[in-house]
């Protein structure tokens, strides 16, 4: 996707964690950038923040593809899917309570679901890799997966979305 100095970007609710969970696999600058985003700055007045403009669109494009930033008009495409929207590919490997029907120990679960998402996004996937290693709880793992499915799906297709669900948390 082509970014123009027009463009205006905004987090996505992955963005929105990141910035919460102060995500230290961000540099400082991408960082600075993503906390900058209100989804009303234009590429153009983002660049005025940072003593190199043109490493500005670099950096975004980089936020993009990790999931974290989207352009205001594809708002409706990034937000999460809720509990009533869960995809079959979730509900067939999730339990009714939100955990995984089989007992994994977590540390197994999330290196499963990070060999998944290394598998379908490639090398590029190392951040969001980071978040899923973050996990505390086979919940968490859960929901995470859940907000990742969202950005494969907007990076891909859905198709490879629910292969990636259906492959982190199948059993």
């Amino acid at each position: 996707m082509e970014l123009l100095p027009s463009s205006v970007l905004r987090k996505t609710a992955l963005g929105l964690a990141a910035v919460k969970a102060h995500d230290r696999s961000l540099d400082q600058k991408s960082r600075t950038l993503l906390i900058l985003m209100d989804g009303s700055k234009t590429v153009q007045e983002l660049s005025k923040f940072s003593p190199d403009p043109v490493q500005i669109p670099l950096l975004l494009q980089s936020l993009l593809a990790m999931g974290l930033v989207a352009q205001a008009t594809q708002a409706e495409e990034v937000v999460a899917p809720t509990s009533a929207a869960v995809p079959q590919s979730v509900a067939s490997v999730v339990g009714a309570a939100g955990v995984l029907k089989a007992p994994l120990d977590l540390k197994g679960a999330a290196r499963k679901a990070s060999r998944a998402l290394e598998n379908i996004l490639g090398p590029s996937s190392e951040v969001l890799c980071m978040q899923i290693e973050k996990c505390k709880t086979m919940d968490e793992l859960v929901a995470k997966v859940q907000d990742l499915r969202v950005v494969v799906a907007r990076l891909l297709s859905v198709k490879k979305a629910d292969e990636f669900v259906a492959s982190a948390l199948g059993t």
